[in-house]
């Protein structure tokens, strides 16, 4: 009894063991579609004399948080920076949340430092992702857009030659895009639906966004890579036809280009994102003077937000395994369990024809060592036998 139970308790431990690396191999090897971190660093810009700080996107950030930890069981956490860029600071960053810069005490715009900008380099070259936004022109001169260091990023590392507009002039002269028609009844908000934005992931997954009102400065091509229709398709959040763009001192400029909003870029070697978008309001707490609504509340810009951050974590597109493939690992897992099973069921019958083989040679030795006494017994009692005979038949001879 006690065989037969070690017997069994070999028997499962030999399945285990043999069965579990087969489905650890394939749980391993699914590790490839799905999420790999359980909580992503978003790393604020606070160092630049911003107006704009994290406070500013509470509501989006909350967003965020809810919706990765049910889409993708993820969820994010929030700190800042108020140092310059270096190597080490930036390091530790999933996300590098850069927001327009504001100005120094003394009324000048901020350029970024040969070092930082070399910090955001080096760390895009290693696959980091930033999220750069700057502003429309506001009569507030620290909220509105200074295109000058923005201008300085995007020059300095190659972005997809992404840059914001400017008439060249004052370099760090903000847009406003403007429609006269398409509106909510102030011109610098535009309307626009899905019929003005290029199908991609960042308005697809995991919400659905289609209508903005938009408020921002204008983005544009460097002219060397304009002219390449890869190139326009960055340009992925655009505006109606009758839109065009105002430079501070109320000329107007961009009136036949349809001005952009809203470009990604994907790098294919280092697999750094990078989103610049045109208006930092947009997705702020911030009250609309106009209408008093909160920005980040109008029509779909929540959605775009959680969009973005998603897409920028690499958590969007959603990967998929191909069908075929799947339906193939899936035979494959069969066929290894099956044939984990069989070896198991092997080893169990030899191990228990040798325990078998065991106890009959237990019995047939105890059987052996029996015939064997009996045998001599009877050997004994046959050599004893015939004396006692002789003893009789000479008191019968007497």
């Amino acid at each position: 009894m006690n065989n037969r139970r070690t017997a069994l308790i070999i028997l499962i431990v030999l399945s285990i063991s043999i069965i579990s690396p087969v489905t650890s191999i394939h749980l391993v090897n699914s590790l490839d579609y799905t999420i790999k971190k359980d909580k992503y660093v978003i790393l604020f810009d606070e160092a630049h004399y911003q107006s704009f700080t994290h406070q500013n996107f509470s509501i989006g950030f909350v967003a965020v948080n809810e919706t990765l930890q049910r889409e993708y069981g993820v969820s994010i956490e929030i700190k800042t920076i108020d140092t310059p860029f270096n190597r080490t600071n930036l390091q530790f960053a999933d996300l590098l949340f850069i927001t327009n810069p504001g100005l120094f005490p003394n009324g000048t715009v901020y350029s970024f430092q040969k070092e930082e900008l070399q910090a955001i380099k080096d760390y895009l070259n290693l696959g980091g992702n930033v999220f750069l936004s700057g502003n429309p022109f506001i009569p507030n001169a620290n909220y509105s857009g200074h295109v000058g260091p923005l201008n300085q990023i995007l020059k300095e590392i190659y972005i997809g030659g992404i840059r914001f507009y400017s008439d060249g002039v004052d370099k760090n002269e903000s847009t406003v895009i403007v429609n006269d028609f398409i509106n909510d009844g102030n011109e610098s908000h535009v309307l626009v639906n899905q019929s003005y934005i290029l199908s991609n992931t960042v308005f697809e997954e995991p919400f659905n966004a289609t209508n903005f009102v938009v408020y921002s400065q204008s983005i544009t091509l460097d002219p060397l890579v304009a002219q390449f229709e890869d190139a326009k398709k960055r340009l992925i959040g655009q505006t109606p036809p009758t839109s065009y763009t105002v430079l501070p001192g109320y000329s107007v400029t961009q009136i036949y280009e349809r001005p952009a909003w809203l470009a990604y870029f994907e790098a294919e070697e280092q697999k750094g994102r990078t989103i610049v978008s045109g208006s930092t309001i947009m997705f702020s707490d911030m009250v609309d003077s106009y209408n008093n609504q909160t920005w980040i509340k109008k029509a779909d810009h929540e959605k775009l937000f959680v969009n973005i951050i998603a897409w920028l974590l690499h958590l969007s597109p959603t990967e998929k395994i191909d069908t075929t493939l799947e339906k193939s690992v899936g035979y494959l897992m069969l066929l290894e369990i099956v044939a984990g099973v069989g070896v198991s069921l092997i080893v169990f019958v030899i191990l228990y024809l040798y325990l078998f083989k065991l106890k009959t040679s237990k019995r047939t030795f105890a059987s052996l060592v029996k015939k064997e006494k009996r045998r001599s017994e009877k050997m004994y009692e046959e050599k004893s036998s015939p004396k006692k005979d002789k003893k009789k038949k000479k008191k019968r001879g007497k």
